[in-house]
């Protein structure tokens, strides 16, 4: 029989798992942003004469019931709105952590890294530092942005 404790030994992620997501967040963080802005025209188009040439008006077609193009309408917008709804909690999420760490004397690690694309090296040149404190005050910052992102959960053991 497995016990509550078993459960929650075994759902439990490790601090690599978090490190990981939030690697994962910060290095799509501005495609996510671009594509708020895609969504938006994509509601702008729904609204247009033709609209079935807006490709989010292709995924409702699958369906087996007849629409008028005042339901997909209704159906792709209210769907595409809560998709913005959802992006932008992320973004906000994302960039509180980044507020909460930007004192730091090694905040330029983490936007050079994920944002702009740098490897470890050329930031460790850029900041006048040895390639470990990068990896170190890297990995210090994203445990920062973690405790931010997903509460203390993510660190209790």
């Amino acid at each position: 029989m497995t016990t509550i404790q078993d459960y929650q030994d075994k759902n439990k992620h490790d601090i690599k798992y978090y490190r990981k997501q939030m690697s994962k967040y910060l290095l799509t963080y501005n495609q996510i942003k671009e594509g708020i802005q895609f969504k938006e025209e994509d509601i702008k188009n729904l609204e247009k004469e033709y609209f079935e040439v807006c490709p989010a008006v292709h995924k409702v077609n699958k369906s087996s019931s007849q629409w008028t193009i005042e339901d997909k309408r209704k159906y792709m917008a209210d769907k595409i709105k809560a998709g913005i709804v959802i992006d932008k909690l992320h973004i906000k999420q994302i960039e509180r952590c980044l507020l909460l760490i930007s004192k730091d004397k090694y905040y330029d690690i983490i936007p050079l890294f994920y944002f702009e694309h740098n490897t470890i090296e050329a930031i460790a040149e850029k900041l006048f530092c040895d390639v470990i404190t990068i990896y170190r005050n890297k990995k210090r910052l994203l445990d920062k942005m973690i405790v931010c992102y997903f509460g203390a959960s993510s660190i209790l053991e």
